[in-house]
């Protein structure tokens, strides 16, 4: 469960850097 948070949260991080970015 928290390796799928991790991931989540590291997916939806690379989406706003990239939309700042």
């Amino acid at each position: 469960m928290r390796l799928l948070l991790v991931r989540h949260g590291e997916s939806t991080w690379n989406l706003e850097g990239r939309y700042q970015g």
